[in-house]
């Protein structure tokens, strides 16, 4: 059965961030709760929230993440993530984020690795080895805490690049303690179609991501 979940970047015009082309929406401008709330009553069976519309980590209202009629899950790093394991600050945050995911009992957390503009095409296989060894400290720290982290297709790797990240996940769940699912790294399904880079932008980031994850699998 295929579940349908909404990202609360589809209202991103709403939450104050309005890119180059688009119009800013009349009203005033929602919270991420107001957002989760609008998915909630669209009848969505899976809601992932945006933490780069939540503020910090430290200061998130947990309340609001349990206890709802859906099942709920944090996406973390909106616009470049850890920046394709150069951002010291990037892991800081995504760790924090992760600490709420495992208090709230989420089973998976949905993250952000790179972004097109920070993407360098001419040494793309290099930027994603380099990006192991920041996934595998994430990895173990997911591990302790029960949590799947799933790399979100955010129109930075391939299919074919993401299949080095995912072996690493693989030797991490090797070594997993008895709480940590069997994989620590997922990948969402459509990233494995072969998509030529930069010809393929726009396609890409249109397409849905269907999450093959512990707990339900939902269409994005």
């Amino acid at each position: 059965m295929t579940f349908v979940g909404v990202d609360t970047y589809s209202f991103h015009r709403r939450l104050g961030e309005v890119r180059p082309g688009e119009s800013t929406p009349a009203g005033p401008l929602w919270s991420w709760r107001d957002a989760m709330d609008a998915s909630v009553r669209a009848g969505a069976d899976v809601v992932a929230l945006e933490t780069c519309f939540m503020g910090s980590a430290r200061a998130v209202d947990t309340s609001a993440l349990t206890g709802q009629p859906c099942e709920v899950m944090l996406s973390w790093g909106h616009p470049y993530g850890i920046e394709y394991g150069t951002s010291a600050q990037g892991e800081r945050d995504l760790l924090q984020w992760l600490g709420v995911a495992a208090r709230c009992n989420h089973p998976t957390m949905r993250i952000v690795i790179g972004h097109w503009q920070v993407r360098d095409v001419a040494n793309a296989w290099q930027q994603v080895r380099g990006t192991v060894p920041a996934l595998r400290r994430l990895a173990a720290s997911a591990a302790r805490e029960g949590v799947v982290l799933a790399i979100e297709n955010h129109t930075d790797v391939t299919a074919e690049q993401l299949a080095r990240p995912r072996r690493c996940s693989r030797r991490m769940s090797s070594r997993s303690t008895p709480r940590t699912s069997p994989a620590t790294i997922g990948i969402p399904a459509p990233v494995r179609a072969r998509w030529p880079w930069e010809p393929e932008y726009s396609r890409s980031r249109r397409s849905s991501a269907r999450s093959q994850l512990p707990g339900r699998n939902a269409v994005f």
